[in-house]
């Protein structure tokens, strides 16, 4: 395993198979002040990709326009646990799922005073999609993102934990314009859904 950070740096049309900027694999990455705009993945992780018992903190982070052919437009994470804190995700989109982020088995990361605004997945969970992962979200805003079902939040087989979020104006082609869950028991402290559709309007 390896610690290192980065600072001040903007990562711009990059584009690799797995995460289209970075790769990080049982490591520990600090990133602040970063911008990623219009990267991209063939498959999962359009700027991001964390593996392997990856953990570090995201601290004002922009992601904007990346995309991925599968899932994670902006991050995928599997077996990992980043902080991401003050962060915006913005118009990243996913050919299959979590258009913001999604989180694989065993990611029990969190986000924070963070926003996702206008994501949009072809698959499940326009903006974060859980699974088999307590994903804790906090003092976040998700307005206009969407995806076929669960228009911000997709949770399967996943108990997160959400606490002061606002999940508006998101819509899905099928059903959960704001939040889907299957097999999951999210909990849910002052959590504002509202203006949020499903199905053909």
């Amino acid at each position: 395993s390896s610690n290192f950070s980065i600072l001040r740096t903007n990562f711009f049309e990059n584009e690799s198979n797995t995460g289209g900027a970075l790769t990080i694999n049982n490591s520990t990455l600090d990133l602040t002040d970063i911008f990623f705009e219009k990267n991209r993945a063939v498959f999962d992780g359009g700027a991001i990709y964390n593996s392997a018992n990856t953990s570090g903190t995201i601290l004002n982070v922009v992601f904007r326009e990346n995309s991925c052919g599968r899932d994670g437009g902006a991050i995928f994470n599997t077996n990992s646990r980043p902080t991401i804190v003050n962060s915006g995700f913005l118009n990243n989109t996913s050919g299959r799922h979590g258009a913001g982020i999604y989180n694989g088995a065993n990611s029990n990361g969190e986000v924070s005073s963070s926003e996702f605004g206008s994501n949009i997945a072809t698959g499940n969970g326009g903006a974060v999609y859980n699974t088999g992962s307590p994903f804790k979200i906090v003092s976040v805003t998700m307005n206009s993102n969407h995806a076929n079902n669960g228009g911000s939040i997709f949770n399967n087989s996943s108990n997160a934990e959400m606490v002061s979020v606002l999940v508006a104006n998101g819509t899905a082609t099928s059903s959960g314009g704001g939040i889907y869950n299957t097999g999951s028991n999210p909990e849910m402290i002052s959590v504002e859904i509202t203006g949020n559709s499903a199905g053909a309007n």
